[in-house]
């Protein structure tokens, strides 16, 4: 429950700040669009940590810019690659970093 009461008030603040910043809010600018974008970064960069998720949204931010080179094929690719990552890695691109860090630092194990 004081997740809930912590992060609805965050929320609401960085709402305050938003709407300073921009100086008018209608509610056609907040679409469920912005919430799954929102949503699909939580995910993609792992639900687990803080660093997951801002991988996360660096990669769901950067994604699109590259793919730009591809316009006709661009929203099949970003949507293959989502597919991709949320089969073979469910715990999100921290999971891999976390995976492939852990492969690194263990020892290859003699055969004796």
């Amino acid at each position: 429950m004081l997740a809930f009461v912590i992060g609805g008030g965050v929320a609401g603040g960085i709402g305050a700040l938003y709407v300073s910043y921009v100086g008018v809010l209608c509610p056609g600018e907040l679409t469920v669009s912005l919430s799954v974008n929102l949503l699909v970064m939580v995910f993609l960069g792992g639900v687990g940590s803080l660093r997951g998720v801002l991988v996360g949204a660096a990669a769901f931010t950067a994604l699109p810019e590259i793919l730009r080179m591809a316009p006709t094929w661009r929203m099949v690719i970003y949507g293959l690659l989502l597919l991709v990552i949320v089969i073979r890695a469910p715990d999100g691109l921290e999971g891999l970093m976390r995976r492939a860090s852990s492969r690194r630092r263990r020892p290859a194990s003699s055969g004796a």
